[in-house]
């Protein structure tokens, strides 16, 4: 009968570790799913719905491009396969480096030497070899046609877009995947984004 007990006893202790485990685990995964959430929350993000006048007088001729290859895509709204030539992927980084493309400014992808750069931390390690890459609160003030990049804690998760404008500490994006679309919006360049930098255009 002793040694039942003791069985019975181990049995009920193993089971509360594991009771134990779970709870804490779920409340360790809802205050990250909370904090995530709330962060969300704070971006007061603007969606537009027409494509923003942007004077070009003091653009240079590569940020033409880029932008009158932004306006035709965003009026068109193809799907995502058009950039990632036929691939089935999250897009933001396909759109960005077919934009680039398109505009005879083309990224070299590091990996492949190809054209097209679909992952954002690639595209990152790009800029910075090629010196262009300005990390997020070292003052630089990010202009049309310069791409953004973001960790994965945003709204927008792990992304990459464009800069459309920059006036006032408001920030106007262009991207592609945003809610299956090629989206433009407008934040607080404060708000917490999540931004890591910004890689500029070849001067």
């Amino acid at each position: 009968m002793l040694i039942r007990k003791k069985r019975s006893v181990s049995w009920r202790l193993w089971l509360g570790g594991i009771v134990a485990i779970i709870v804490i685990s779920g409340a360790i995964y809802g205050g990250q799913r909370y904090m995530q959430m709330n962060n969300a929350k704070k971006v007061a993000a603007t969606t537009i719905a027409q494509f923003p006048r942007i004077d070009s007088s003091t653009l240079t001729l590569t940020q033409v491009k880029i932008l009158a290859t932004l306006r035709a895509e965003y009026a068109a709204q193809p799907p995502g396969t058009k950039y990632s030539q036929g691939a089935s992927e999250p897009w933001c980084a396909d759109f960005v480096s077919w934009v680039m493309k398109e505009a005879d400014t083309p990224l070299s992808n590091p990996n492949s030497g190809s054209w097209r750069i679909p992952g954002t931390m690639t595209l990152r390690d790009y800029f910075k070899e090629q010196g262009r890459w300005h990390a997020y609160g070292d003052n630089y003030s990010p202009k049309t046609g310069d791409i953004a990049i973001y960790d994965g804690n945003g709204p927008n998760g792990q992304h990459t877009n464009f800069v459309l404008q920059y006036e006032n500490g408001i920030l106007t994006t262009i991207g592609g995947n945003e809610n299956g679309r090629i989206r433009i919006q407008r934040y607080k360049l404060a708000d917490p984004l999540k931004l890591i930098g910004f890689g500029s255009l070849p001067a």
